[in-house]
């Protein structure tokens, strides 16, 4: 019996001594589910060069692309619980088990940390195109249901499923055509390819002209532009989300410790003007963090599931 008490009473206080050590000499990894080069990658980057200043820790980026992000999404789920390997994830986060029901991971186990980007995608045009409004473009969509062809980064990503809430939303069907990526739908969309492209970031390719944002949100860079929601389209909105999540039973003490020192890095003034030049970031008032955090995502899910069964997109 006592063998059993002081067994229990190691286990016990084994968290506040793993947290007491944390990071000890191990690097922290933030693990990027994309190829270098694109917007997550940049954030971590700069993320990585102030928190291992705020930290005195060394702090490694370690991109991780393939399969939709289940690859780098995976190798963080299956880390160890102690704090030194995080996931930069986007909101293709609840995208990919939206559509598929055998992931070897179940994000609503994820230790959630911080969302502290929110990237309001647009719908753009081209410069010889005769959408002038998002007010045209519903109106011509709805009278010529089928007949628009519109740019997404592929089938199954955050973009495609954008696009499906977009056309419920309004009550009409355009045609999504699959590019893998912002800039080759760009190019189609700027040549009249195709009518449109759902979910452009800033910066944007030269000749793209700015219909709208897709959020419940005006975009920063076009206030003046209305949002879906304002045009009565209440159900059409979405958005690209950042933030980091630790791998399942990260023990609090640890996921708190993260919380601070990544949230007071992001208030630095010189973080902040190196974002808003390279990506257009505007800093959020309160970040979104734990539970508050893990409940976005998981509502998230829920209407990219809704979205998946609908269509016919469900891979088992």
């Amino acid at each position: 019996m006592l063998r059993i008490v002081a067994l229990l009473f190691s286990i016990l206080v084994a968290v506040p001594a793993l947290a007491e050590d944390f990071p000890g000499s191990q690097p922290i990894k933030i693990v990027v589910p994309f190829a270098p080069g694109g917007t997550t990658d940049l954030l971590g980057r700069v993320v990585a060069e102030f928190l291992q200043k705020q930290m005195n820790h060394t702090i490694i980026v370690e991109n991780r692309p393939g399969a939709a992000t289940l690859i780098g999404t995976d190798a963080m789920a299956k880390s160890a619980p102690d704090g030194h390997t995080v996931l930069l994830a986007a909101a293709d986060l609840a995208v990919l088990p939206g559509m598929r029901r055998n992931l070897p991971y179940d994000i609503e186990k994820f230790t959630y940390l911080t969302r502290f980007f929110v990237n309001l995608p647009l719908i753009v045009t081209g410069p010889n195109s005769d959408i002038s409004s998002l007010e045209d473009l519903v109106a011509k969509i709805k009278a010529n249901p089928g007949k628009y062809k519109h740019a997404t980064n592929g089938v199954g990503s955050l973009t495609h499923f954008g696009s499906l809430k977009f056309d419920a939303a309004i009550g009409g069907k355009t045609v999504a055509v699959p590019y893998g990526g912002q800039g080759p739908g760009s190019i189609d969309t700027i040549s009249g390819t195709v009518a449109f492209q759902h979910g452009a970031s800033v910066p944007l390719a030269p000749g793209l002209r700015v219909l709208g944002p897709s959020g419940n949100r005006r975009h920063p860079e076009y206030p003046n532009l209305p949002t879906m929601a304002e045009l009565g389209y209440k159900n059409a909105d979405w958005s690209a989300w950042f933030g980091f999540v630790a791998p399942p039973d990260t023990p609090k003490p640890i996921a708190d410790r993260l919380i601070k020192e990544i949230n007071t890095v992001l208030k630095e003034p010189e973080l902040i003007e190196k974002l808003r030049t390279a990506a257009k970031w505007v800093p959020e008032t309160n970040p979104l963090t734990g539970d508050d955090f893990k409940k976005l995502v998981l509502d998230d899910l829920k209407s990219w599931k809704e979205i998946a069964e609908r269509e016919n997109l469900v891979v088992q």
